[in-house]
C-alpha cells in the first residue's frame, strides 16, 4: 500500500476462486484463501465481516512468508502482499502480538531480533548463540557502532508511514 492507495486491485484480489491450493500448502495452517477474501471486504461491503474478522485476528502474524501459497496460487494472486497489508491494517488497530513487538523492540534497540539465547541440546549441553555460531563458522552478530544513526532512519520510516 501507498498512502492509501492499494497496491493490488480489486480485480486480481477476485481472481481467487478458492481453489484450496493455497490452504494445503501453508506450513503454519493459515488459510490463504480467507485472507484473500478479507481483502476483498476492505473494498467491498459482502465481505466486510471476513475483513473485520481477520483484521482482529492475531494468527494473521502466524505466516512464514515461505511464498508457498504464492507458488500454488493458479490465478497468480499475490497472496503474500495481501497478507502483509492485512498486517497493517491490523497494526493500525493495535492487534499486533507481544512477541513480535519484543522483536521489534530488540531491532531497535540492538539491531537484533532476538536477543542472545541459550540453548540446551539433547545430551543436556548448554551453550550460548554466540557459542553455536562460532563451532558453526556463521557470522559473528552485527556490530552496534552506529545504533543511532539506525534509531534515526527507522524514526524517519515510522514518519512517512
Amino acid at each position: 500500500m501507498v498512502g492509501n492507495q492499494l497496491l493490488i486491485s480489486l480485480e486480481t484480489a477476485k481472481a481467487c476462486y478458492t481453489c484450496f491450493k493455497c490452504v494445503g500448502v501453508c506450513p503454519v495452517g493459515l488459510r490463504p484463501n480467507m485472507i484473500v477474501k478479507a481483502y476483498v471486504g476492505s473494498i467491498v461491503p459482502e465481505f466486510r465481516d471476513i475483513y473485520e474478522s481477520i483484521i482482529r485476528d492475531s494468527n494473521i502474524w502466524i505466516c512464514a512468508k515461505c511464498l508457498k501459497c504464492v507458488e500454488m496460487c493458479p490465478q497468480r494472486v499475490p497472496i503474500i502482499e495481501i497478507i502483509e497489508y492485512l498486517q497493517h491494517v491490523a497494526s493500525k488497530h493495535g492487534v499486533v502480538p507481544k512477541a513480535y513487538l519484543n522483536m521489534v523492540e530488540n531491532v531497535v534497540d540492538t539491531y537484533i531480533a532476538f536477543s542472545s539465547q541459550t540453548i540446551v541440546t539433547r545430551d543436556g549441553d548448554i551453550y550460548m548463540t554466540e557459542d553455536v555460531r562460532d563451532a558453526w563458522g556463521l557470522n559473528p552478530l552485527p556490530n552496534t557502532q552506529d545504533i543511532e544513526g539506525f534509531r534515526r532512519r527507522l524514526k524517519e520510516i515510522e514518519e512517512a508511514g
